[in-house]
This record gives structure tokens, sequence and C-alpha cells, in this order.
């Protein structure tokens, strides 16, 4: 199977409408994940980790140039990300993972007890950076 069919097959998994993450939507992408890995990195040794743990610490650090991020809301607070870091000309790594948005959570949980003034409030999430991605009507728009 090639690379383009490859991509093909993992982004048609789960239904729904891909978006295309911004170049200031990666960048806020990439401190999410920089987080995320700092909390994880604390209970994971290094010789334990997936490659999809390995891959997430790349992009976090990724020139931002060289990163195409693209996804998938499937659930309230689930969403599916493929993202390929562009190495050179004729190299693409990629991975999909499933990103679970804890922080639109508990703004959810804050507004159903009408606190609106907890400090989650002021963190970037992935419902944010979703609203304000480009939606990608076909995959072959998508690059390789």
């Amino acid at each position: 199977m090639n690379e383009k069919s490859k991509k093909q097959k993992s982004m048609e998994a789960i239904p729904g409408e891909w978006k295309k993450l911004n170049s200031k939507g990666i960048l806020e992408f990439q401190n999410i994940t920089r987080i995320l890995n700092r909390y994880y990195t604390a209970f994971t040794a290094e010789e334990k980790k997936t490659n999809t743990q390995k891959f997430r610490e790349e992009i976090s650090y990724a020139n931002p140039d060289n990163l195409e991020i693209f996804a998938k809301k499937f659930g309230v607070y689930e969403y599916l990300i493929y993202c390929e870091i562009l190495e050179n000309k004729e190299k693409v790594k990629s991975d999909t993972w499933i990103h679970i948005d804890g922080i639109a959570e508990e703004r959810d949980v804050f507004m159903t007890k009408e606190i609106l003034s907890h400090p989650v409030f002021n963190i970037i999430c992935m419902l944010d950076i979703f609203k304000e991605c480009e939606t990608i009507s076909d995959l072959k728009e998508m690059t390789v």
C-alpha cells in the first residue's frame, strides 16, 4: 500500500468532517502537546514510550512550517488527530491518535455550576483551535 493510500485509509476511519489547522492553530496545538508530553513523561520511562508518544514529542518542537495537522471531531470532547512532519521533500512522518479535550470538559462542568470566573476559561483548548480551522471538503485537498 503506497503512502497516499495509507493516509486516505487512516483519514477515513471515523466519519465526519476534517479540518486543517492554520498556522496559529498549529502553534497552539504544539503548546498543548508540550504540556501533555510533560505530564505523561512523569509517568512513563523513556524505554516504555510508544511510537505515538515519541512522535508527539517530535511535533511539539518541530518547525511549525514543517507540520500539517488535521482534526476531526467525533464526540463531545474527542478528536481524531492526523499529523505530518515534513522532514524534507521526500520524507514525511505521520501518525494518528485520539485527543480528548479535558479543558473543554472542565469548562462545561464550571458552566453548569455557573462558575464563569475559573481560570480554565483562559486556557486555549482543542475546541478553540477547532473552531478556527478550515474545513477540508475533499481528502484530495490534503497534501502528502
